[in-house]
């Protein structure tokens, strides 16, 4: 995370932190300190959205997977790796 902050705080350029202070009526100086305050928040934010957002994703997928996986997976092993292979080698071992 200090690596990522340290990268977006270099790219922090005079201009960007020149209209951040305007915007402020701070000097560039505290706006490059506020900056460095709000980017490991907003970081952090990001982050538990992108968290939540999947795993409501992950308790939503096997609903529609379980069907697929329940068609493909011919010998209930779990695993249709094995089962589509088998598939391809059936479907191969015909058109010869």
């Amino acid at each position: 995370m200090e690596d990522i902050l340290k990268s977006i705080l270099t790219k922090l350029d005079d201009n960007f932190l020149q209209a951040i202070s305007q915007k402020t009526n701070a000097s560039p100086d505290k706006a490059k300190s506020a900056m460095a305050a709000a980017i490991p928040i907003l970081m952090n934010a990001l982050g538990s959205v992108i968290n939540s957002y999947l795993k409501t994703e992950k308790k939503q997928a096997p609903k529609s997977q379980s069907v697929i996986n329940q068609l493909l997976d011919q010998n209930n092993d779990g695993s249709i790796i094995d089962d589509i292979a088998r598939m391809g080698m059936s479907f191969l071992k015909r058109r010869k």
